[in-house]
């Protein structure tokens, strides 16, 4: 299915760019269509902060995190090595790896010839693919992955390099509300198809049209400057390299949709039980109601074992990108928030004049 698949609401798409361009954000845009739907009043307050009044009271969103949302998961899942040891101590599978001071570079090496190729080098507290470098099998590729990572995270007080194994396997983010899970996505590598007759930066340009017609991507094109396509380069090609019919031409070796990547919905042919390591991957994190879990798996259409797969990061804030997805059905992951306050147990956590009731956040 392409971007502009008229299974995505049509109606969602056309509200969303209204709203963002009179300057609100996509995610409270999204949370906003949502409350329209189900007939709940809203006002808005700022291009973030609207409140949603669906007859019992007013509850307040900045984008889609409601008011129970924990300051303390926050925090955690702000800082990848704060979320490692949550998941590690609840028996989650995660992949083997240590934290290090950016000032202790000469101890990080002496780990990763401890540890083993492949690597993963990473900041502690950025998002959207910015300062990761996978697939580390020498030192020399370490050290400008220890820059890029430092770079990422330069101005926290607080941070931090991580550096441990790389675990190989499709990446997928799923969306989990409370005890459920509510979509599965595979977020495919930033890639173009051959035809035989265009040049890579011809296959760039018409995708990164596609792109801009959908809701969610439109924001994240595809880089065209060769610097940035860091597994074409290694492939040996440039953006002049005409693929043959019908090749795949992986352009970047992250698979975060903000770095090019597209989004493939695998909810309906995910096996259940990696539902439930995505809901106890979010159980983990103290005072955590719903939030996005990454995970790296070869086949999910397969029972999930500790051997087959890890869990990589929790996002406490998701983008609303499984309601517009490049491939699949589009799930209503703002709605099932909303739900998790109108209808579910979320509504016993705030009052009625919609501030958290006492141990909810």
């Amino acid at each position: 299915m392409s971007v502009s698949d008229p299974r995505v609401d049509p109606r969602a798409a056309e509200f969303v760019r209204a709203r963002e361009d009179a300057g609100a954000t996509l995610k409270s845009a999204v949370l906003e269509y949502a409350a329209l739907r189900r007939g709940a009043r809203v006002d808005r307050w700022s291009e973030d902060v609207v409140l949603v009044d669906a007859g019992s009271g007013p509850i307040p969103f900045s984008g889609m995190n409601g008011p129970s949302c924990s300051v303390v998961g926050r925090t955690i899942c702000d800082r990848k090595e704060l979320t490692h040891a949550c998941l590690q101590r609840a028996g989650v599978a995660v992949a083997a790896g240590r934290s290090f001071a950016i000032d202790r570079e000469s101890a990080a090496r002496r780990y990763a010839r401890e540890a083993g190729a492949p690597l993963v080098v990473k900041p502690n507290a950025a998002a959207r693919g910015r300062g990761v470098t996978v697939g580390i099998f020498d030192l020399d590729t370490f050290r400008e992955a220890w820059g890029r990572a430092v770079k990422a995270i330069a101005r926290r007080l607080e941070g931090c390099v991580i550096v441990e194994r790389h675990v190989t396997g499709d990446d997928y983010r799923c969306f989990v509300v409370d005890d459920r899970m509510i979509s599965a996505t595979r977020r495919v590598r930033a890639h173009v198809v051959g035809n035989d007759r265009d040049d890579v930066a011809t296959l760039i340009a018409a995708k990164n049209r596609q792109r801009a017609l959908n809701p969610y991507l439109r924001r994240y094109p595809i880089p065209t400057e060769l610097a940035l396509l860091d597994a074409l380069r290694e492939a040996g090609h440039g953006l002049d390299h005409v693929p043959p019919a019908g090749a795949h031409v992986t352009l970047r070796y992250t698979s975060n949709l903000a770095t090019g990547g597209d989004s493939v919905d695998v909810t309906d042919s995910m096996h259940p039980s990696f539902g439930e390591v995505a809901v106890a991957a979010l159980r983990a994190i103290p005072g955590m109601h719903y939030g996005g879990v990454d995970l790296l798996a070869h086949d999910v259409s397969l029972p999930a074992s500790p051997e087959n797969h890890v869990v990589s990061e929790i996002e406490y804030a998701p983008g609303p990108g499984p309601y517009f997805p490049v491939v699949g059905n589009p799930r209503d992951v703002a709605g099932a928030v909303l739900g998790f306050y109108l209808d579910g147990r979320g509504a016993a956590l705030v009052g009625a004049d919609g501030v958290p009731r006492q141990g909810a956040g």
